[in-house]
């Protein structure tokens, strides 16, 4: 019976090793895919940003505790940030962390440049010709 026992105890770890051993293969395959998507993430524009505020990549790393390798990878979308990260970038910057995400600053024609260089006067004119273009009532007056 030891026999028989042994047997089946090797049949069966040797199913299950099989098993584990292929689950680990597409785990494996899981975690490069995760790491080097196929497709490239949306662009960021932090390496926009740090050239806008006439920083370099090495000034940016020491300043917030990183290296400049690291900081290029994360501009270049080969390495995920973190929200900490945005909002000390954000105040060297002088911004806003979303800013960093969906606002390029070295885009001239940008809507968002447009309106920063645009004086109190010039805006009010741009909310009128903005509301005539996509209808008033996607802007509801805001009273307070």
């Amino acid at each position: 019976m030891a026999v028989n026992v042994h047997q089946t105890h090797i049949h069966v770890n040797a199913d299950c090793a099989s098993m584990a051993i292929g689950a680990l293969a597409v785990l494996r395959q899981n975690v490069h895919m995760a790491q080097k998507p196929h497709h490239r993430r949306r662009p960021i524009y932090m390496r926009q940003w740090r050239e806008h505020r006439g920083k370099t990549l090495v000034q940016v790393a020491e300043h917030i505790g990183m290296s400049h390798g690291q900081l290029s990878r994360i501009e270049r979308g080969d390495q995920p940030y973190n929200e900490q990260l945005l909002e000390l970038l954000a105040d060297l910057y002088m911004c806003e962390p979303v800013d960093l995400l969906i606002r390029n600053p070295l885009d001239e024609r940008g809507i968002w440049s447009i309106w920063e260089n645009a004086k109190e006067g010039q805006r009010q004119q741009i909310r009128a010709i903005a509301e005539t273009v996509v209808g008033f009532a996607a802007f509801p007056e805001v009273k307070g």
